[in-house]
C-alpha cells in the first residue's frame, strides 16, 4: 500500500510540472457543491492455499465537495468481504475450516490536487472507521479454535478519479482496507467557487499577463466547457468582465473565459 501511495504522489510532481497546477482550486472536472459517488470491487489480501473468496471485496464511498475555497471534500463510505478457508478439505482430510466475513465503514477526507486537466481529479487523504471482523469455525480440528479481531482505524488514501464525460468516469485508490480498488465513478452538481471579485464589469482597456504555461480559454465559466483557443505564459489578454473566478477576455480574435488564478496583473492600456 506504501509503494502506491509512493507511486501516485510520484505522478502528482511529475504532472504538475507538465499541466497547469493550482494547489488552493478544485482541479477541472471537480467543482465545489459536486457529489463524488464511487462503487467497485477492490484487492484486501493475498489469498492463501485453500482460501476461496465467498463474497468478493466490495466498497461504496461517497463525497461532497466543500464550497470553502479550498479543495476539500468530506463523506464516508462501507466496504464488504468474505473468504472461506478448507485447507484439510482440500487435502481430503476431513471437514475443517473457517469463514471470515469484513465490514468496514468509515468516514473520509480528500485534499484535490488543482490539476487544470479536463478529465482527471488526483486525490490524496484520511480515513477513521471501525473494521468489523466476523469468524466462524467449522468442523473440529482436535479442538483448534481462532477469531478475528475487529477495532478502530486510521489510514491515508491516493486515489484519482477519471471522467470520460462531465458525470461518469472510473476511480482508483490504494489505501486500506484494499491495497487496490477501482470501479465506477459518478460526479453530480458543482459550480465554480468564488472569489475575491472586482465589482461590476471593468474597463475595456483593463489588461492582464498569462501566469501558466498555457492557458485554455473556454466557451463559458467553468472547466466543463469546451476549449476555444488558448495563451502562451506572459502573453498580454483583455479583460472584458470579472465574476467570480472565472473571468472573459479577449486574446486576438478569441473571447471567451478563463480562470483568474493563472492571470497577473499586466497594464492599463
Amino acid at each position: 500500500m506504501k509503494k502506491g501511495i509512493l507511486v501516485l504522489l510520484v505522478l502528482v510532481i511529475v504532472t504538475g510540472s507538465a499541466f497547469a497546477f493550482d494547489i488552493l482550486s478544485f482541479p477541472a472536472p471537480v467543482q465545489p457543491g459536486a457529489v463524488m459517488i464511487d462503487a467497485g470491487i477492490g484487492l484486501r489480501h493475498l489469498t492463501y492455499i485453500g482460501h476461496k473468496i465467498s463474497i468478493p471485496p466490495l466498497f461504496l464511498q461517497g463525497e461532497f465537495a466543500l464550497p470553502v475555497g479550498v479543495p476539500i471534500s468530506v463523506g464516508a463510505g462501507l466496504s464488504f468481504a468474505q473468504w472461506k478457508w478448507d485447507y484439510w478439505g482440500l487435502w481430503g482430510l476431513g471437514d475443517y475450516g473457517y469463514k471470515i466475513t469484513y465490514i468496514t465503514p468509515h468516514t473520509r477526507a480528500n485534499w484535490h490536487w488543482g490539476f487544470d486537466i479536463p478529465w482527471l481529479d488526483f486525490y490524496t487523504g484520511l480515513s477513521l472507521g471501525w473494521n468489523i471482523a466476523s469468524y466462524k469455525w467449522h468442523g473440529d480440528y482436535y479442538g483448534y479454535s481462532a477469531s478475528a479481531k475487529s477495532g478502530f482505524y486510521w489510514a491515508f488514501q491516493a486515489g484519482a478519479h477519471f471522467y470520460f464525460t462531465q458525470n461518469i468516469g472510473v476511480a482508483v485508490e490504494t489505501g486500506y482496507p484494499y491495497w487496490i480498488k477501482a470501479g465506477l465513478a459518478l460526479k453530480f452538481g458543482g459550480s465554480p467557487a468564488p472569489k475575491q471579485a472586482s465589482r461590476g464589469s471593468s474597463s475595456s482597456q483593463d489588461y492582464m499577463l498569462v501566469n501558466a504555461d498555457s492557458l485554455n480559454i473556454r466557451k463559458g465559466p467553468s472547466a466543463d466547457y469546451e476549449v476555444v483557443g488558448s495563451a502562451e505564459r506572459n502573453a498580454r489578454v483583455q479583460v472584458l468582465e470579472r465574476s467570480g473566478q472565472w473571468w472573459k477576455i479577449k486574446y486576438g480574435n478569441i473571447e471567451g473565459f478563463v480562470n483568474s488564478s493563472y492571470l497577473s496583473q499586466g497594464v492599463q492600456g
